[in-house]
């Protein structure tokens, strides 16, 4: 193989570093049920289709081990905190469930997560799933590769990325709490209003049995609100998801790409 055979497939697998972080990070893309050789092998293909990365940092690198060593973890380190920078507000998904579940009685249902490895309450995952398909039906997944594909240029190879831009991904952490309370909110609400009504009604009935109604009260409201508010619901995640893209894209790619 002849050295500049050999440069070429160095300058490649450096350059995909930071696709491969992102799929093994980011949402959809990085998704545990999706095998790792699958996940890796996609990326070497974006890699490939995307070309044009300037190789030239690369190279010079390639001459000092441990130089090279320090990109490919700039690489990784740049890949991965755009794929989890893109997942957090899939975690405001799973607290609106969670918060939706144990406001609605049904707080001990609880399922493994296969995303997580753990376990837990399954509206939670349900939540999480809906979230995910309405992901995939706004194109997000698409506008995470456009990012990525612009950040080649924004971010070159070997450049990293500043100490701000980790610092205002990590706030973006605070979206998680805002986000599913948002979307909890009507449960909540609706939960708390039956509350005072069932409290006036066992004041008026004193005979009545409080604990044999409350919960299966709370379970068909939770299930009528769902059933009612499905479409809300959907276009609630679809524009906090459309924002969160934006504001990741807009922290990587200063200035707009």
């Amino acid at each position: 193989m002849s050295d500049l055979a050999a440069a070429e497939i160095v300058g490649f697998a450096v350059g995909s570093v930071r696709l491969v972080a992102l799929f093994l990070t980011a949402p959809v893309f990085g998704a545990e049920e999706v095998p790792l050789r699958i996940r890796v092998g996609a990326a070497m293909v974006v890699a490939a289709a995307l070309g044009g990365v300037d190789t030239a940092p690369i190279l010079r690198a390639a001459e000092q081990p441990l130089e090279l060593a320090g990109l490919v973890a700039s690489e990784a380190l740049v890949g991965a905190s755009l794929g989890f920078a893109a997942r957090v507000v899939f975690a405001a998904f799973v607290l609106a469930g969670d918060f939706v579940a144990t406001e609605g009685g049904l707080g001990a249902a609880r399922v493994l997560d296969p995303q997580t490895g753990s376990t837990s309450v399954a509206m939670a995952g349900l939540v999480r799933r809906i979230g995910i398909l309405t992901y995939l039906a706004i194109d997000g997944h698409h506008a995470l590769l456009r990012g990525v594909a612009l950040s080649y240029r924004a971010l070159p190879v070997g450049g990293g990325m500043e100490s701000s831009s980790f610092l205002a991904l990590a706030g973006l952490g605070s979206a998680v709490f805002h986000v599913g309370v948002l979307l909890a909110l009507p449960v909540t609400v609706a939960v708390f209003v039956t509350n005072v009504a069932l409290g006036l009604l066992a004041r008026a009935a004193p005979q009545l049995n409080l604990m044999t109604v409350q919960l299966p009260a709370h379970v068909l409201l939770l299930f009528a609100l769902l059933l009612l508010g499905a479409t809300p619901l959907v276009e609630g995640m679809a524009r906090a998801l459309e924002a969160h893209t934006a504001r990741v894209l807009a922290i990587l790619l200063p200035g707009g790409g």
